[in-house]
């Protein structure tokens, strides 16, 4: 290698400075050093690739001393296994061999063919199936029904009756039997200062009421009445009017939250009234029920409150009667959960749908609404007594002339077929 002094780099420098001149030789050093230090790094990789060639040149070496030494193992244990196998095979041909004589032939063991078993994953149904301590618990049929034990009973399954708000309050008895009698269902009388008949006639017009629907083999069902306080006036008398006819039912009006009270002190509220109309029913021997309607001011639309309101009350004196309609406005997919709470307290099924449209609700039949097949057995399917309801809420809700009625009629009839087909009692 060329070995330069301090000497040869003074006069190299000298001489450069004279040819070169002071402005460029500057710049002249700069490359001459950048070229030294690529010079320098080029020499520096040439040494580390030669290293790395040898240090792989060493491995391979090592591998293939490995494997030769890994070979001679496995030839050596395979040899002597071959060996030890060689030797049990003779012991075995001699025993075989002595004992050939007395012993029976006898053909080699197959084992039976496996039989398939079906794995019963069913837990999708599972999942979503009513729990049988629950059916027990609350009396509701746990084994399906064949086609012949539902049409047995179908006669008197889920007695059927509707409302006859807006459509036939202004109708005489005999009118109102007629038309009910033609729709094939029961009626729902409303008695309210505004309905078919006021709380303070009462004891002397639903007896004739019932006597005009008896004759067309017709009954009233349910009273919707308009009492909302256990000390209301005329409650009495029309609830003891009720029960000389026979009629099992009648409807609470509902309770509404105030703005500005606190809900838990208005919640205790309801429970103190709804004892007093408990009490009240025990002694006249009627029930009553609650029905959930939607929005925020009504108490019980989100149904929890409505269980901690009736949470101390036998059903039998005041139960719930469950809006479907309502029901899936206020809990949308959680309905299910919704009905499992409520459902030891459900004393009839209220039906009639809807349809949303963006954020608004449009009243439809039965047919073409968010209230399914689905949803009307999860609550009613396995309750045959349980008293059903329909209301038509889609139609213009006013009061209809006798004459003009068969397209109101006709829409009773086609939700009241429907809903008893859902229920296979058609």
């Amino acid at each position: 290698m060329i070995d330069f002094g301090f000497d040869k780099l003074a006069l190299i420098g000298a001489v450069a400075l004279i040819v070169i001149g002071p402005e460029k030789l500057p710049k002249v050093a700069r490359t001459v050093g950048h070229m030294l230090g690529k010079a320098q790094r080029y020499v520096a990789d040439v040494k580390a690739e030669v290293n790395r060639s040898i240090e792989l040149d060493e491995l391979k070496k090592m591998k293939t001393e490995f494997e030769d030494a890994a070979r001679n193992v496995e030839e050596t244990v395979s040899s002597g296994l071959k060996d030890a196998n060689a030797a049990v095979s003779s012991e075995w041909s001699s025993i075989g061999a002595s004992v050939e004589g007395s012993a029976p032939p006898h053909e080699p063991w197959t084992p039976p063919p496996p039989q398939y078993k079906h794995p019963k994953k069913r837990w999708r149904l599972k999942r979503g199936a009513m729990p049988q301590w629950y059916k027990q618990r609350q009396g509701i049929r746990a084994k399906a029904q064949s086609g012949a034990a539902r049409v047995a009973r179908s006669a008197a399954a889920f007695p059927i009756c509707g409302l006859e708000k807006h459509f036939f309050e202004k109708y005489t008895p005999e009118q109102t039997a007629q038309t009910f009698a033609e729709i094939g269902i029961d009626l729902e009388l409303t008695v309210r200062p505004d309905g078919h008949i006021k709380p303070a006639n009462a004891a002397d017009e639903m007896p004739l009421m019932a006597a005009a629907l008896k004759k067309h083999q017709r009954r009233i069902l349910i009273v919707a009445s308009s009492f909302i306080r256990p000390d209301e006036p005329h409650i009495e008398s029309t609830l003891r009017a009720a029960k000389q006819l026979g009629i099992p039912y009648y409807r609470h009006r509902g309770f509404r939250y105030r703005v500005g009270t606190p809900l838990k002190e208005q919640i205790a509220s309801f429970r103190s009234q709804a004892r007093e109309f408990a009490a009240m029913n025990k002694s006249i021997g009627i029930q009553a029920l609650y029905q959930n309607h939607a929005g925020a001011e009504h108490a019980g639309a989100a149904i929890w409150d409505l269980d901690q309101i009736l949470d101390d009350i036998d059903p039998k004196l005041f139960g719930v009667a469950l809006d479907a309609r309502h029901l899936m406005v206020e809990q949308g997919r959680a309905w299910p959960t919704a009905v499992r709470l409520i459902a030891p307290r459900v004393g009839s099924l209220f039906v009639k749908s809807f349809r949303w449209e963006r954020d608004k609700t449009v009243e439809v039949p039965l047919r073409d609404g968010i209230v399914t097949e689905a949803v009307v057995n999860a609550i009613a399917g396995d309750r045959p007594a349980l008293p059903l309801c329909v209301h038509v809420e889609y139609a213009k809700l006013q009061p209809v002339p006798f004459a003009e009625r068969a397209g109101i009629v006709g829409m009773f009839r086609e939700d009241a077929t429907l809903l008893r087909k859902w229920l296979g009692i058609a």
